[in-house]
């Protein structure tokens, strides 16, 4: 989570994408609904780099969904 509020927008993609992989359950597609949460939450923070990485991260779980 901290990581999506890093300067660099490199390493708020690729926490992003490991949010949306990590902390799931074997044959479950999705992360722990408080990740999901968590993530809604950050859509709300005053700096446009951390909505637009929180964004990111969302995008990549709807993606796993989609699979």
């Amino acid at each position: 989570m901290a990581d999506l509020a890093d300067d660099d927008s490199s390493v708020r993609e690729r926490a992003g994408i490991v949010l949306a992989y990590r902390h799931q359950k074997v044959g479950d597609n999705l992360p722990k609904p408080e990740i999901v949460e968590r993530l809604k939450q950050l859509r709300k923070d005053p700096r446009p780099w951390v909505r637009q990485s929180s964004l990111h991260a969302l995008v990549h779980i709807e993606k796993r969904k989609a699979q």
